[in-house]
This record gives C-alpha cells, structure tokens and sequence, in this order.
C-alpha cells in the first residue's frame, strides 16, 4: 500500500523545469510588451528579471506570486494583456517537464496514488501546458489561482484540491519548490516535500517540509513505500 492516497503538485519549478519554460518566454513578453526602453528596464527589474541574460534571478516574485499580483506589479510599465497572451504562446514554445516528473507520476499511476495540481498560475493555462506535455490525464483536479480558492500560501487551493479527490489532509502530500507550497502545505495539515533542483534551499522553508529532495524522482521510494506515521 503506497504512503499516501494523494500527492498534490505545484507546477512551476516542480512538474516543468521554470528555467527551461519561463526564462526564455518572459524575455520576448516583456519586450513585445514594453513602449520604451525605460519602461522595459523597470517591469523587468520589478520581476526579478535579468534583461542581459535573459534569466528569472533568484528571489523574482515570478518564483511564487499569482499572476494577479505580477500582472499589478508591472501594469504601470507595459501592456499587461499583450505581455500575457505573448508569455503564454512563448512559453508552450519552451514547455518542458522537471527532471524526475514523468518518472514519479508514472509511479503514482502504478500505485493508484491520486495526483492533483496546485498552482498560483491560471488553471487554464496550466491545463493547456499538461496537455502539452501528455500529462494532463494524470492528474483528478487542476486547481489554479483563478479557481476560486485564492493562491498559495492561503491553504484554500489545498483544501479545494482534496476536496476534489475525496481524501484528508493526512493522507495526502504536497510537493513544491517555494516557501509558498510548504505553507499552503503545513496550514492545510498535509505533508510536504520540498524540491530544490540543486539550487541551496532557503532554510527556514527546509525546516518546515517533512521531506527535501532535489529532484522528483527521488520522492518514488518515499511515494511507493509501506504507509506509515511521520
């Protein structure tokens, strides 16, 4: 019998590799987007983006924020509805699973074990990115910030997911690369992991998450053995 009866997945940097999607896409948005050079260098500061590398820097709000609250953040400075429809077109350009992903979900598959998303992304969007990849059907629920439940770290999103799957809090974990997850995580009452992709986690976030791996597919023994209390 497998560990949990669900496992729910942030998107961004846990199912896709963020680099690989985002990086590239936020770089033709934000300048198909922007007027002038001024306003382009202050959106992509405001985002924690590095216009000269074309990278997503380390601490960018765009890690953990909902769409929402980018979108508010750089609405000053560019047009916000050319920079989300041209983010969202570049980016299923680039889509490309986390390393370990397909891996794991395959393993839940065997198992019987019930997988859901939860994201601060758009559920919309992330159901067009999973279909993408041939994922989508892995997966009872997708759950994103425009589903009602707010965003992470509001456990709500969490609670809305399991309550889709029919399962407790206590027989499900959450698995997420930001402090956001393990929050909405440990306020929901579920277990967490924390995801690092070989990048040093923050370590008040580690302290928090029952787990912490670097990739996924180093969560398939912990997924798949005897069910047991933490």
């Amino acid at each position: 019998m497998a560990r949990f009866e669900a496992v729910l997945f942030d998107k961004d940097g846990t199912l896709l590799d963020f680099h690989g999607t985002w990086d590239g896409a936020t770089g033709v948005a934000l300048r198909a987007a922007a007027s002038d050079a001024w306003d382009l260098a202050v959106a992509a500061r405001l985002l924690g983006f590095d216009l000269t590398t074309d990278r997503i820097k380390a601490g960018s709000p765009m890690l953990a924020e909902a769409n929402d609250v980018l979108l508010d953040l750089v609405a000053d400075h560019i047009d916000v509805a050319v920079f989300e429809q041209t983010i969202g077109s570049a980016a299923m350009q680039s889509i490309q699973p986390a390393r370990g992903a397909v891996a794991v979900l395959d393993a839940l598959q065997d198992e019987g074990v019930a997988c859901a998303v939860v994201t601060n992304d758009w559920a919309s969007v992330t159901t067009g990115q999973l279909a993408a990849l041939g994922l989508h059907d892995r997966f009872v629920t997708v759950v994103g910030s425009d589903s009602g439940f707010g965003a992470k770290p509001d456990p709500a999103m969490v609670f809305g997911a399991l309550a889709a799957i029919g399962v407790e809090p206590s027989c499900a974990l959450l698995v997420g690369d930001t402090s956001h997850d393990i929050g909405a995580g440990q306020a929901a009452g579920v277990s967490t992991a924390l995801v690092t992709n070989g990048s040093v986690p923050d370590a008040a976030t580690a302290v928090l998450a029952d787990f912490v791996i670097t990739t996924l597919d180093e969560l398939i023994p912990i997924l798949t053995g005897p069910s047991h209390p933490l």
